[in-house]
């Protein structure tokens, strides 16, 4: 028995024993949020995808979100989340009411002259020098019944306007209808009374015809000076003299 052979065996289970260790059990801070399983895909040599999962443990950003339960049980954030708080910017910004949306739809040139000619003649185009239609109506008899002796030039002579306006008015085939006559007419007299007063504001005695609408010239107009009387008086004399001598 006191053989050290017999004993080397146990001898040696019991060193394997001694120098054995045993570690602690590893310590999880409470930061640390359990492992979030991660769902991989990956595209095979075939062509379809095998997914795969794994487990990763993601740790705890601070100051992210403070979540609290209120007396119900349930759950609410008191950190506002950006989209409620670009919204709530966009309200109390101010309103610029200068801004103007621009018109999705382009317009024309001629669309663009026209609302310009709107803005600065609101009334309409009403140029100083205009034909009647009754004048309109005789250019184009004239032309018509004697074309060589009445061209577009002797009658843009005769009517001191231009020879393209004489050729519009020759090349338009318009004609008024009887309720549209009247209303033309009517602008016309219209027109011809604001005529007659700028007139008679001159000095110009106006025809008959307005004067029995009310349009008349200052008095002061119709009193006779001595000298232009006089003046008419001598010139009157030496015509009949000369009469005479002859």
């Amino acid at each position: 028995m006191n053989c050290s052979c017999r004993t080397a065996a146990l001898r040696i289970f019991v060193r394997s024993i001694a120098e054995s260790h045993i570690p602690a059990q590893a310590y999880r801070p409470s930061h640390v949020f359990p492992p979030q399983t991660q769902i991989r895909t990956a595209k095979t040599v075939h062509g379809t995808f095998h997914r795969s999962f794994g487990t990763t443990a993601v740790p705890r950003k601070e100051g992210r979100r403070d979540i609290s339960f209120d007396e119900f049980g349930e759950g609410g954030s008191t950190v506002t989340p950006r989209s409620r708080q670009t919204k709530a910017r966009k309200q109390d910004a101010p309103i610029d009411d200068s801004y103007e949306v621009a018109d999705p739809r382009r317009k024309e040139t001629w669309q663009v002259q026209k609302a310009v000619l709107k803005a600065k003649f609101p009334e309409g185009w009403n140029p100083r020098k205009r034909l009647s239609p009754d004048a309109l109506e005789g250019i184009r008899a004239l032309h018509q019944q004697f074309p060589e002796e009445y061209s577009t030039e002797i009658l843009a002579q005769k009517f001191e306007v231009s020879p393209e306006a004489i050729r519009r008015i020759l090349r338009s085939k318009w004609s008024p209808s009887p309720e549209e006559e009247v209303d033309r007419q009517e602008r016309w007299f219209s027109r011809g009374k604001k005529v007659w007063e700028r007139w008679a504001a001159l000095g110009k005695k106006p025809p008959q015809r307005w004067r029995r609408e009310g349009i008349t010239r200052d008095p002061s107009w119709n009193e006779k000076s001595d000298a232009g009387q006089g003046r008419r008086s001598r010139a009157s004399a030496q015509k009949k003299l000369s009469q005479t001598l002859l």
